[in-house]
């Protein structure tokens, strides 16, 4: 009899929707996949909560810019002394030039709907204050322009500016922009997305917003220079964040703010399909930032809220002029630990998955009893020569090979070559041993999110017993077993070199995933340099529960590391290391959900 492996099917569909986690050192949060898109909603947590008020914070400080450059260019245009065609400086840089050139589209040789204008930027800061530096130019078309008083003002503004903030890097994009000023001087401007279009920014924080709506509109009445009210979503890598409804900051006299409150939620609010968010939403864990304003300007006070809290879970203190230059620390950080974490376990298991899947198969026809893998298409088995015994090598072989559920289908394509190099006991029955050695994978996947495939060779190795099965996975010398998702700049590749995982299934029923001692060297799109991975307390459950025990732990080149504590139910606590000084210097509570 064939001692088939535990959730065969199940195993290659697992493969094929874990895909390839691409961790930056600025990458996005920590949250668990959704299982149906490609975004999720940022876990916030002790470690990234700062990083995270950052990344907002640099959002939101990009509107203040652009209206301390439009202001002044909308003030010049109802002046009515400019001619078409003609460049004027404008003075909207506290450093650096800027100039204004208003073109008369309509021909009524007035500032009307159908003008243009153009700002070109030369070296500016805006602020003097402000760490970046602008050069580039903002365009507008208008389509509407009431010269009042009040004055209204319609038109498509086109971003394509160059930012500078110690690294290069751009913020390109359209929005709707409405302007509205009662004496000609101070003007209130609303900004909204344009049709599907996103800002998108580069450089040292990389990031889109997409369905936004931020209102920068001065009151001096009532003792502020401005108020910014953001509202839209926030995508960096495949995280989401989503500014709460009730936001609002207030500026007084400087170019920080030094009232207000920000609430981000780790969800697409409002949903947001044009930035990447599946219809049906992100799976989200609930948690939430706030950040409040209040003291002297600037003073912002962060409060963490996991999974619903209704008090904070974690408060810190910091400055608004910090929060925009955030640093996300070592290789491994609070912005990165669950993905790394989830990237270590997928890793731990994909050997297995590819070993005994290929010998199983093998085995099921050999019994003449082929393992029902495909809905559709199919898969050939070749032996040569024909019986089971050292020496001889399988080859099976995937057409078009429809398995999964039928709501979430994988297509297999491909084929994996292995030569049996040690056999004991017969194979068709409960008590055998066989060494096998794969010297070609190359395993294609296709699902409703895209292409994926597995390529290299590995050693693999089973002991059958009437009580259960022992297996262990072994890298081959030289060669890497690799997975790789996705085309040209946004592909992403997984290579596993050096491992050995030792893995037992009985029927008990229990399970060891991986075995203490066990270790491998991993590298992944995204991450500097290769991470190391070992198995510190053998990973045990009961099937069909995930891991309920063990530990495992992940170390970067520069020391910095994430370690994984197993415990019941799925949860996961995680502790990390972000400096490389062998203290933990935050706890992260997850879930096997959300590293899966």
């Amino acid at each position: 009899m064939v001692r088939a492996l535990h959730g065969i099917v199940p195993g290659l569909v697992a493969i094929a929707a874990a895909g390839v986690v691409a961790c930056s050192g600025g990458g996005g949060g920590d949250g668990g996949g959704d299982g149906d898109g490609d975004v999720v909603g940022f876990a916030f947590n002790p470690a990234n909560m700062e990083f995270a008020a950052g990344l907002a914070s640099r959002v939101v400080d990009t509107f203040p810019a652009v209206t301390d450059l439009l202001t002044p260019a909308l003030v010049e245009l109802g002046g009515g002394t400019l001619r078409s065609g003609e460049a004027r400086a404008l003075q909207a840089c506290a450093s650096g030039g800027a100039s204004l050139r208003w073109t008369d589209g309509s021909g009524d040789g007035a500032w009307s709907a159908g003008d243009t204008a153009r700002i070109d930027l030369t070296s500016c800061r805006v602020h003097a204050g402000d760490g970046v530096v602008l050069g580039g130019a903002l365009s507008l078309t208008f389509s509407n322009v009431v010269r009042g008083p009040p004055r209204t003002v319609a038109a498509t503004l086109e971003l394509a500016l160059d930012t500078d903030d110690g690294q290069p890097g751009t913020l390109r994009g359209r929005a709707a922009l409405a302007a509205t000023s009662a004496d000609g001087v101070h003007h209130g401007l609303v900004y909204q997305a344009s049709g599907t279009s996103l800002l998108t920014a580069t450089g040292s924080l990389p990031y889109q917003l997409g369905c936004f709506d931020v209102r920068d509109d001065p009151d001096p009445q009532l003792g502020f220079t401005r108020r910014v009210v953001p509202l839209g979503v926030i995508r960096m890598d495949d995280k989401i964040i989503s500014f709460d409804p009730g936001s609002r900051l207030l500026y007084r006299a400087d170019d920080v703010p030094g009232d207000g409150r920000v609430g981000l939620l780790s969800l697409a609010q409002p949903l947001c399909t044009d930035i990447g968010v599946d219809p049906g939403g992100v799976r989200s864990d609930n948690s939430m930032v706030n950040m409040t304003v209040a003291g002297e300007p600037g003073d912002v006070r962060l409060e963490l809220y996991l999974r619903g809290s209704t008090h904070p879970d974690h408060t810190d203190a910091c400055h608004w002029d910090d929060l925009l230059h955030p640093s996300a620390g070592g290789v491994i950080n609070g912005t990165n630990a669950v993905d790394v974490a989830g990237l270590a376990a997928f890793a731990l298991d994909l050997p297995r998955q590819v070993g005994a899947v290929g010998l199983d198969l093998v085995l099921g026809v050999a019994a003449g009893h082929p393992v029902p893998l495909c809905s559709a298409g199919g898969y050939t088995v070749t032996i040569t020569p024909g019986p089971l015994a050292a020496g001889h090598v399988a080859t099976v072989a995937f057409g078009g090979c429809v398995t999964g559920e039928a709501g979430d289908p994988v297509t297999l394509g491909g084929s994996v070559t292995f030569t049996f190099t040690e056999v004991t006991g017969d194979p068709l029955t409960d008590g055998y041993s066989v060494a096998t050695r794969f010297t070609t994978v190359d395993i294609g996947l296709l699902d409703d999110v895209g292409e994926a495939r597995i390529t290299g060779a590995l050693r693999f190795a089973r002991t059958a017993t009437p009580a259960g099965v022992t297996e262990q996975s072994t890298a081959e010398p030289g060669v890497a077993l690799a997975m790789s998702e996705g085309e040209g700049a946004g592909a992403t590749e997984t290579r596993l070199t050096a491992f050995t995982v030792r893995n037992a299934w009985s029927d008990a029923p229990g399970y060891t995933m991986a075995s203490a001692g066990d270790a491998m060297t991993l590298a992944a799109t995204g991450v500097p340099g290769p991470l190391a991975v070992s198995v510190t307390g053998a990973l045990t459950g009961v099937e069909p529960a995930p891991p309920g025990a063990g530990e495992l732990k992940v170390t970067a080149t520069d020391a910095t590391s994430v370690v994984a504590r197993m415990g019941s139910g799925g949860a996961i606590t995680l502790l990390l290391d972000a400096n490389g000084d062998g203290t933990v210097d935050a706890t992260i509570p997850t879930s096997w959900d959300e590293l899966d």
